[in-house]
C-alpha cells in the first residue's frame, strides 16, 4: 500500500525543514522514502537551455551531471501519476506542497493563526511550523481547531510516529465502490470513522491484462488509465451497459 503525507503551508512556514526531520527519522527507522517538491515557482528547464531545446524533440530528457542524473518528462496535471511512478519502490512518499491533491493526510505548516485555518480541508492530522514556539498561538490551534501542534526540533519522533500509523494513499478512482468518491474516504479515515480497507480499489484489480497466458501487473494508475479510456469510448456505442467488460485482443 501507498503511504504518502503531505506538507502543506506557505513560503517559509518550515515545510522542508519539517521534511527534512521527520525523513531523517523514518530513515533511521530503516524504511526507504521518496521526496516530491512541488515548485510552481520555478522552472528548471529554462526557456531556450540546451535541455529546453532538447525536450522540444524529446518529451524525455535525461541530463547527467558530476554529481547527480536529473530526469526531465512532460509535466502531468494529475498529481498521481508521479506519486505513483515511485510510490513501488519506496515505503514512504513525503510530499511538500500540492495542496490541490485530496487523496492523503497532510500536516500543516504555519506561521500564524490564520493560516491554518486557510489551509483546513479535512485531511489534517497535526501541525508545525514557527507557530509551535508561541506558546498562545500553539495553545489556540489545539483548542480552536484540534489540531496537535508539534516543534519538530524537540517533538519529530512524536511527529514520525504519528505518520508511520496515519499515512496512506487512496487511488484517486473514484469508482464509487464504497460509496464516496476518494476526497470524502479520505476524510472518513483522517476521522477514524473509516479506514483503508474500506477502499474497494485498493487491493484489487480493476483492469486485468492477460499477454500470452501471462498476468501483467498493473499499478493504480494505469488500470485507472485503461479503465476510463475503454469505458469513455463503449459508453458511446449503443447497447453499452454497465457491467465486466471483456476484450479480446489478437496480433
Amino acid at each position: 500500500m501507498v503511504r504518502a503525507i503531505g506538507f502543506i503551508g506557505y513560503k517559509g512556514s518550515g515545510k522542508t525543514t519539517a521534511i527534512i526531520k521527520v525523513a531523517r527519522i523514518l530513515k533511521e527507522r530503516g524504511y526507504k522514502i521518496a521526496i516530491i517538491k512541488h515548485m510552481p515557482e520555478h522552472d528548471i528547464d529554462k526557456h531556450m537551455s540546451d535541455t529546453y531545446r532538447l525536450r522540444q524533440v524529446s518529451p524525455n530528457v535525461i541530463a547527467i551531471t558530476q554529481s547527480s542524473i536529473v530526469i526531465f518528462r512532460k509535466r502531468s496535471d494529475n498529481p498521481v501519476e508521479v506519486l505513483m511512478s515511485v510510490a513501488p519502490k519506496v515505503d514512504f512518499v513525503l510530499v511538500e506542497g500540492l495542496k490541490e491533491c485530496k487523496l492523503y493526510p497532510r500536516i500543516i505548516c504555519a506561521r500564524e493563526i490564520g493560516e491554518v485555518g486557510k489551509l483546513m480541508n479535512g485531511l489534517e492530522i497535526a501541525a508545525v511550523g514557527p507557530i509551535s514556539e508561541d506558546y498562545e498561538k500553539k495553545e489556540f490551534v489545539e483548542k480552536r481547531y484540534g489540531l496537535r501542534v508539534f516543534n519538530v526540533f524537540n517533538e519529530a519522533n512524536t511527529l514520525a510516529d504519528i505518520i508511520e500509523r496515519k499515512a496512506f494513499m487512496l487511488p484517486g478512482m473514484n469508482c464509487g465502490m464504497c460509496g464516496y468518491d476518494c476526497y470524502t474516504m479520505a476524510k472518513l479515515i483522517v476521522k477514524g470513522e473509516r479506514t483503508v480497507n474500506d477502499c474497494k480499489a485498493l487491493g484489487r484489480d480493476l483492469v486485468n491484462v492477460i499477454i500470452n497466458g501471462k498476468p501483467m501487473i498493473l499499478n493504480a494508475f494505469v488500470q485507472k488509465l485503461i479503465r476510463n479510456t475503454v469505458i469513455g469510448m463503449l459508453s458511446t456505442l449503443k447497447g453499452f451497459e454497465k457491467g465486466e467488460i471483456v476484450i479480446r485482443i489478437r496480433r
